[in-house]
């Protein structure tokens, strides 16, 4: 079924729900409305950076740590482009891995990435996406809004490789669920 121009350009001025203008204008013209934020490659790099430094920043002090109390373990990494696994090596607990997973910026320059954090304990995993604040770009957890911190990340270790339930219990809201809820309320 053919729509004419005129009737397409008619539709998306009229007043109605944001999104759904958006959603037409996308369709009937392709072109993104000005006021959406596009990510350049700048920006996705940026993102990326940020992201790593973090995580890398949380081994290099936890094997300072560990090399300080004379432990027979260290938190070895293995990175490629768009994935890094941290792991716990040196003990029989190598089953151990924090897995981050980058998905780069879409070629339309809509989104600027997104990632994935699984701990190999069978625990939730957080996604995380980049928000620009200022000249730089900061993580923040998808579900709730939250921002990914050095805190956060140190918590992530102390879960993953400490077996530490505080902290396992203080990540579950930023994967979507809350372990302080009761079932009664």
């Amino acid at each position: 079924m053919e729509i004419s121009t005129a009737t397409r350009q008619q539709t998306s001025l009229q007043e109605g729900d944001p999104w759904a203008r958006t959603l037409a204008d996308r369709l009937t013209t392709g072109i993104v409305p000005a006021e959406t934020d596009q990510c350049t490659l700048e920006v996705a790099g940026q993102a990326a950076d940020a992201l790593w430094a973090l995580f890398d920043q949380a081994r290099t002090q936890a094997n300072d740590a560990l090399a300080r109390t004379a432990a027979p373990v260290r938190i070895g990494v293995e990175a490629g482009v768009y994935d890094r696994q941290y792991m716990l090596v040196g003990s029989n607990r190598a089953d151990r891995v924090l897995s981050v997973f980058l998905a780069p910026a879409s070629p339309d320059g809509h989104t600027c990435g997104e990632a994935t954090i699984h701990g190999s304990q069978s625990r939730a995993g957080i996604h995380v996406t980049p928000v620009r604040d200022g000249t730089c770009v900061r993580w923040q957890a998808a579900h709730s809004g939250a921002p990914l911190t050095e805190e956060t990340i140190h918590t992530l270790f102390l879960s993953e490789f400490g077996d530490d339930p505080i902290a396992t219990l203080h990540l579950s809201p930023l994967a979507g669920t809350d372990l302080y809820e009761t079932p009664w309320g």
